[in-house]
């Protein structure tokens, strides 16, 4: 059991984190300002005014925390976390109950 957790633990943060990689949709200019990033709930949020887009609405993705001013929550992190966990250990335990999941994790 223990086993299970920490595979789900480390599943859920994979997720957690591989959901940087999806693009977040800008609007207006005036949203360019605090772009969050991150599922379910935003944890990484940056200022992309500097750029000049020539159109809206934009998708962008996480850009390089060096050139952009980044701030990350790591409650809103972490939360996304044990959510993330709390569904893939509650699904996997469905999936053990009905014999489908013998081998899983």
């Amino acid at each position: 059991m223990a086993k299970q957790i920490i595979r789900c633990v480390c599943l859920a943060v994979v997720l957690v984190i591989a959901s940087l990689l999806v693009p977040a949709r800008v609007d207006g200019r005036s949203e360019m300002g605090n772009v969050p990033h991150g599922l379910p709930f935003p944890f990484v949020w940056q200022s992309l005014e500097k750029l000049d887009p020539p159109s809206f609405p934009r998708s962008y993705a996480v850009m390089l925390p060096q050139e952009y001013p980044t701030w990350v929550s790591f409650a809103k992190l972490s939360l996304n976390i044990v959510l993330v966990w709390g569904v893939a250990f509650a699904a996997l335990q469905v999936f053990r109950r009905w014999g489908l999941g013998r081998n899983v994790v």
